[in-house]
């Protein structure tokens, strides 16, 4: 999981993800970020949290996807939709993040 930053003239590398994977869903801004789900060797579940610095994996998906939509922010985000890597290829869940001081609360909506 290479990660590069903008400096608005041009891009340095910075702390790696912990699990290396793309085709993830994403949210929050340079320096509060999230990635969601992804693809490696096989189909992931992880949530990482990125704080400007470095990631920390901050908790799983209920269903492991690929190619998940994503908006928020890393204290209130949704993720849905998404490839879970078998039959049925495309997934309607839905998964709310809401993150409240070290409370990590995870809401599933089918």
């Amino acid at each position: 999981g290479k990660t590069e930053e903008y400096n608005g003239s041009g891009f340095s590398e910075v702390n790696d993800m912990n699990t290396a994977r793309g085709y993830m869903g994403s949210a929050g801004t340079q320096t509060a970020a999230l990635a969601i789900g992804g693809l490696g060797p096989s189909t992931y579940a992880n949530v990482e949290s990125f704080d400007g610095i470095s990631w920390s994996e901050i908790s799983d998906l209920n269903t492991v996807r690929r190619g998940t939509g994503a908006s928020g922010t890393t204290t209130a985000a949704v993720a849905f939709g998404g490839n879970p890597g078998s039959p049925p290829y495309f997934s309607g869940d839905t998964e709310v993040f809401i993150i409240l001081a070290l409370v990590h609360c995870i809401l599933s909506m089918l």
